[in-house]
């Protein structure tokens, strides 16, 4: 049963025990009319001062408003019984007159008192001198009661011995009924009581334990009343904060991840500030639009232009293209253009006008961002200070024009001075021939000796200038280059080295071999120098065997080249003598055990440098030698205008 149903039917037990009690007291008004009929009147009045002092009873036991419309009734009643008595004794009108005045003061008494009730029911709480003076009121209104009853009772006690007694067994029923039902209604209280204490015990451990943070705690409570509801709804709200925990400590992490990484974008940016303030240039983001309006620019741009970074920021003071140069403007422009066009990082060097007006060379290098959309966000790079670079290259630039000059009038001098030395050389060849033929018999050993050795030392000397001649040619008198095939040419070679090869009793094998853009004559005295070194290096006993060869390289840096390679089988030479070899007047042999002049691999060295190659060796001693050089296939249109400007310096 539900709390409510019995509270509602606690509620209905003072209505049926007033009931009880009206239908009690009618029996007994029913006997005692019986057996005193000629007291009827009188018996009348005291039952009905009697059943006025219950009503009153019962209205300020229980507030009814039945009891109060009872009481009110019978009151009426009572007042209409009593003006049909007529008393002829003085004291007995007096008791009547009292009665009549006990009624009326019963009357207002108990109006006022439902007044009382009236505000306390619309109105709960009262204080305490309220609650004294509506007490005081009870039990004057109690007490007059009583007295109408003692007053009444003597009225008709002379003649009323018999309703007296009955009056009084209906008095004892009533109070025995009322009194059972008070303990019905006492254990109905109790049990109501012990339920919803109990219940409410639970509900309030329940709590503390949710209060602790087990918020997987539930109530069993599996009655069908409102604890029941109660319970459910106490389950209900502890899930409820079970899943809003769950999404609060989802958010606290949440919180703290966002904490970090808040940490870490601020470490991230002070790195950034760091890295950008030790970057030896100036870093920039900018929008891509003719001002170049700068989005972000770090402080080294005032140390390039003499300007504070806050002036670029959003164009505030200037823009930065204001400060290019305007004959550079063009050039800063395409430069972009094409990176943004191609998607590539841009490089560009121009001019800046500083603060204090001077020009300075700067080199800028960046990129263009693009969003998902492929749509244009702006262009981020860096601006360096290339100013004594610049400086530097032109300084290298007049330097070595200075030095080509220079080496220019020294291939002259050489060139003249080799070929103003033959005539001497040639005389004195000339006379010394003469006078070995002619006059030998005539001069004693010692000066036939001497002769001799006049007349060889003119023979090497004549080399030397030969060779000094060919040296000095290599830039004065360069040809142009031409297509070349290789495998032609030292066909070529060999039947001019033909009666040396058969001498050496040689074996000289050609591999295949390309055809490049080269100078045909210098190619020439190249491949003639290294296999006349293949064929006078030889060792004692060993058949010479000379390997021309040579590999196509399409992946180099600077391009597709040709790996010409001359292997021989002679002497060979200690490593430690690889770079000293290729320089002018080295020998590794003494000029006794080979002849030469130390000028071969230096022409050859010279050569290969003309045509933007290289040449090295390997080799161990005693078991030959392997020379390669490194050959451009192909020249740039730079190289070929070189090779004409040496060929035009000569004149020709």
């Amino acid at each position: 049963m539900r709390i409510a149903t019995k509270l509602r039917v606690m509620s209905l037990l003072p209505i049926a025990l007033a009931l009880l009690v009206a239908l009690v007291t009618m029996e007994a008004f029913r006997r005692v009319r019986a057996s005193a009929r000629r007291s009827r009147m009188a018996n009348q009045a005291v039952i009905g001062v009697f059943e006025l002092n219950i009503l009153t009873y019962d209205f300020l036991q229980y507030r009814s408003e039945r009891a109060r419309r009872q009481w009110q009734q019978r009151h009426g009643s009572l007042l209409s019984d009593l003006a049909e008595l007529d008393y002829p004794r003085p004291e007995s009108r007096e008791r009547l007159a009292e009665l009549h005045e006990g009624l009326a003061e019963l009357h207002e008494g108990l109006g006022e008192l439902a007044v009382i009730f009236e505000e306390l029911a619309a109105h709960p709480g009262e204080d305490d001198l309220a609650h004294e003076y509506r007490t005081m009121l009870a039990g004057q209104l109690l007490a007059k009661s009583h007295a109408l009853v003692s007053l009444a009772a003597q009225l008709g006690a002379q003649g009323e011995a018999r309703a007296a007694h009955l009056q009084n067994q209906a008095a004892i029923l009533i109070v025995a009924l009322v009194f059972a039902l008070a303990v019905a209604v006492a254990a109905a209280s109790l049990h109501i009581g012990h339920t919803v204490i109990r219940g409410m015990a639970r509900l309030r451990q329940g709590a503390e334990t949710l209060g602790t943070g087990d918020l997987e705690h539930r109530l069993k409570v599996e009655t069908g009343d409102e604890l029941g509801e109660l319970a459910d709804a106490f389950n209900r709200m502890a899930r409820n904060l079970q899943a809003i925990t769950a999404s609060r400590d989802e958010l606290d992490r949440e919180v703290a991840e966002h904490q970090r990484t808040l940490r870490r974008l601020e470490a991230s940016e002070e790195r950034f500030r760091s890295l950008v303030a030790n970057i030896p240039g100036a870093v920039y983001r900018c929008a891509c639009d003719e001002q170049w309006t700068m989005q972000f620019i770090s402080d080294a741009i005032e140390e390039l232009s003499g300007y504070p970074a806050s002036d670029f920021l959003h164009n505030r003071v200037r823009s930065y293209s204001s400060i290019i140069h305007p004959e550079d403007r063009p050039l800063v422009a395409e430069a972009v253009q094409e990176g943004v066009t191609t998607r590539e990082p841009y490089a560009v060097e121009y001019r800046i006008v500083m603060a204090d007006g001077h020009e300075r060379w700067v080199y800028e290098k960046g990129r263009a961002v693009f969003d998902q959309e492929g749509g244009l966000q702006w262009l981020d790079g860096a601006i360096f200070d290339v100013n004594e670079r610049k400086e530097a290259e032109q300084n290298l630039r007049d330097a070595l024009a200075e030095l080509e000059r220079s080496n220019r009038e020294l291939e002259q001098f050489a060139y003249v001075a080799s070929h103003d030395l033959q005539e001497p050389l040639r005389k004195i060849r000339v006379f010394g021939e003469r006078l070995e033929t002619k006059c030998a018999d005539a001069l004693p050993a010692k000066g036939r000796d001497y002769l001799q050795r006049m007349v060889n030392a003119a023979e090497r000397m004549s080399e030397l200038i030969d060779d000094l001649l060919a040296l000095s040619r290599v830039t004065t008198r360069g040809e142009p280059f031409v297509p070349v095939d290789l495998e032609r040419l030292t066909a070529e070679v060999l039947a001019d080295l033909e009666a040396r090869i058969e001498q050496a009793d040689a074996r000289v094998e050609v591999n295949s071999l390309p055809t490049i853009e080269a100078d045909p004559t210098q190619m020439r005295q190249l491949i003639q120098n290294l296999l006349s070194n293949a064929l006078k290096f030889t060792r004692q006993g060993v058949p010479p065997v000379v390997k021309v060869s040579a590999e196509l390289d399409h992946d180099a840096p600077a391009g597709e080249v040709c790996r010409l390679t001359v292997q021989d089988n002679g002497i060979g030479f200690d490593k430690r003598h690889l770079d000293r070899m290729f320089d002018v007047f080295q020998r590794l042999h003494p000029r006794g055990e080979y002849d030469g002049t130390g000028i071969g691999l230096a022409l050859c060295r010279k050569i290969a440098l003309r045509h933007g190659g290289r040449i090295t060796a390997t080799s161990r001693p005693g078991e030959g030698s392997t020379f390669i050089v490194t050959l451009p296939v192909r020249h740039t249109g730079e190289r070929r205008k070189d090779a004409r400007s040496d060929h035009d310096s000569d004149g020709r």
